[in-house]
């Protein structure tokens, strides 16, 4: 009989972390502005880490969901590649925008737009490198409730690797990245 890997199936449990701002101002034509202007930022993400990221070296390129470079607003099914050069070596991460939800109140006391997220591989070569079991996820969200604006961001990481081909520094980049400096480029 031969000897045969057979992939170590942990129990799965996730860990969170979460970032927070809060913007609040008395005039409300000036909060619709703002939020409009978060709003727009979230899905333009090309440009994000303009600003607070710039010192880290980061950089955020939207895919169409073929893979190919685009410069549009985001979509469901588009892809974010992340240029990581807060290291001594490049590194690069793919996320794949799973959807975007817009919720409007009718009588105008808030609304939201929310992007869910998936770490995956590069669209134009797909590999097996995240099995359904080691996919982390993150969600961001803006929302507005009369005059104050909450962008919010939470990043579900797996805390037991799925099996022993899977690599943990592979997938726990999402988990460690800056979330905090994108919040504060989308809210700036």
């Amino acid at each position: 009989m031969k000897n045969q890997f057979q992939p170590i199936l942990n129990s799965t449990s996730h860990q969170e972390k979460e970032f927070k701002e809060f913007i609040r101002m008395d005039n409300t034509s000036q909060i619709w502005q703002l939020y409009r202007n978060c709003r727009q930022r979230l899905l333009m993400v090309n440009d994000w880490g303009k600003h607070y990221l710039q010192s880290l070296n980061a950089q955020f390129i939207l895919h169409d969901s073929f893979g190919y470079e685009v410069q549009r607003t985001a979509q469901v099914g588009d892809y974010i590649k992340i240029l990581n050069n807060c290291f001594s070596q490049k590194n690069i991460f793919w996320l794949e925008i799973e959807s975007i939800a817009f919720n409007h109140e009718f009588d105008s006391s808030e609304e939201s737009v929310i992007m869910n997220l998936k770490t995956t591989d590069d669209p134009k070569y797909q590999t097996d490198r995240y099995s359904k079991l080691g996919v982390e996820r993150c969600m961001i969200s803006i929302r507005r409730v009369l005059n104050t604006i909450l962008a919010h961001i939470k990043v579900d990481e797996q805390t037991s690797t799925p099996n022993f081909y899977s690599s943990k520094k592979d997938i726990k980049w999402l988990y460690n990245f800056k979330w905090d400096y994108v919040l504060k480029d989308i809210t700036c």
